[in-house]
């Protein structure tokens, strides 16, 4: 009797017992957090000169000479800030107003740490002391 059992399973058997998987099309990404992209700030070196006359030519400036802060955006050099004379060198072609901005921010910040050490002294002793 079971013999016969697998050939009635078998013709009653309509074909594979899963039906394929439909085809996928590609739509837009799935929507979630995008991973930011890496922006660098750093003072520039000799070894940037090359990098800083491209950027130059690029945005059609002359060059900003050597005190200059960079900003790099995933490892491209996009922006350029003169240390003296606050002019600004910026790919054309990138999204730099944040990069731009945060380069104007951080000159502000050096410009204030460098002041003479002797005048910061002075203005401790000018506090009033409680107590």
């Amino acid at each position: 009797m079971h013999s016969d059992l697998h050939l009635h399973l078998a013709a009653a058997d309509p074909g594979p017992r899963f039906a394929p998987a439909p085809a996928r099309v590609p739509g837009p990404p799935a929507p979630g957090p995008r991973p930011e992209p890496d922006l660098v700030l750093r003072r520039g070196t000799p070894a940037d000169a090359s990098a800083l006359r491209r950027l130059a030519q690029l945005d059609s400036v002359a060059p900003l000479g050597e005190d200059v802060l960079l900003a790099f955006l995933d490892g491209v050099l996009v922006a350029a800030l003169a240390l003296t004379g606050d002019r600004v060198a910026a790919d054309p072609f990138a999204p730099t107003g944040d990069a731009v901005a945060l380069l104007r921010l951080r000159a502000r910040q050096i410009a204030l740490t460098a002041g003479p050490r002797r005048a910061r002294r002075r203005r401790r002793f000018l506090l009033p002391r409680w107590g």
